[in-house]
């Protein structure tokens, strides 16, 4: 009979421990990581998404505060593009799609300060929204698709501002692991299918007396 010290015993079960830490990690890989349905990870053909093309345009929403605009996304293309909707996190550029507003005083060359309010932490995904099916939208060619959003700017309605809008998704993100977490700590990948790219609108010129598209 084998007889081991209390310091052979340490080395053998720490020599179990290492081994057994790949097929953890595995284990816990597996059920961490939330799946995206097969039909949002078809990888789109070459030609396909060379074609894809959008455009976005800016304009005021009518009977809102200096701070509301109505953004158009257009499918300039012959096929059909998926877009995301913002996450919590879209609008201060930390997860991605970028919904990113620029702004200037046209008055000043103070900065304008943006607006305050909502919570700290930024999770990606929100609760109660199913991914990726409850963020994606889709445009077909030649259609538009329109939403409401409120410039998160501090701007008085005495000034006069310039204000663009940025949609912002790189492509090296589809290859990404772990880019998008839920409040309970799932991972989830984007959808290889959605539109990739950067568009940016003209700038919107807006005072107190009148809102109109600046002429490039």
């Amino acid at each position: 009979m084998i007889h081991l010290d209390v310091m052979d015993k340490g080395i053998l079960i720490l020599l179990a421990m290492i081994l057994l830490l790949p097929l953890r990690a595995e284990e816990e890989m597996s059920t961490e990581f939330l799946k995206v349905p097969n039909d949002f990870l078809q990888q789109i053909e070459a030609e396909e998404e060379k074609n894809r093309k959008i455009e976005i345009t800016l304009e005021p929403k009518a009977d809102g505060d200096i701070r509301d605009v109505v953004i158009h996304f257009r499918n300039i293309s012959d096929h059909t593009v998926h877009i995301l909707r913002t996450l919590d996190g879209s609008l201060q550029g930390l997860y991605y799609p970028h919904y990113t507003f620029s702004v200037s005083n046209l008055n000043s060359e103070e900065a304008v300060p943006r607006a305050g309010g909502g919570c700290g932490n930024r999770f990606g995904l929100y609760d109660g929204l199913k991914w990726p099916e409850d963020y994606l939208i889709s445009i077909e060619p030649n259609e538009t698709y329109s939403r409401s959003m409120k410039i998160p700017y501090q701007l008085k309605s005495s000034e006069s501002y310039s204000v663009r809008f940025e949609y912002l998704i790189p492509k090296y993100i589809l290859s990404e692991k772990r880019p998008l977490r839920d409040t309970k700590g799932n991972w989830y990948r984007y959808p290889l299918n959605i539109w990739t790219g950067s568009v940016k609108t003209e700038p919107l010129v807006i005072n107190h007396n009148q809102t109109e598209v600046a002429t490039p």
